[in-house]
């Protein structure tokens, strides 16, 4: 009897329910930072990658990007491998903005 198996209906949906929000919370920021990273992404490119404040520009907003990526993938597989299979998380979740 694995520990999915010992979690009562209500400790389920609760978990459920928290990795949902999680979730939610990690797509609006990975999709609030993908627009930004579009118009920066075109702002240096029209400022010009020679130019300091287009690449700063860049290298920054790639970085955000980046770990908005990660922290939302996370999020699909502490998300998935509960409801799949049953597997709370053990990682604390929550957001790590």
């Amino acid at each position: 009897m694995g520990l999915k198996d010992r979690l009562t209906r209500q400790e389920r949906a609760a978990i459920e329910e928290r990795l949902t929000r999680e979730l939610k919370q990690a797509r609006n920021e990975f999709e609030r930072l993908r627009r930004l990273f579009d118009l920066t992404t075109a702002e240096a490119h029209a400022l010009g990658l020679n130019n300091p404040d287009g690449a700063h520009a860049l290298h920054s907003i790639t970085r955000e990007y980046n770990h908005a990526l990660k922290h939302y993938g996370a999020a699909v597989k502490r998300f998935s491998d509960f409801i799949l299979e049953g597997t709370p998380p053990t990682d604390g979740g929550g957001s790590g903005w």
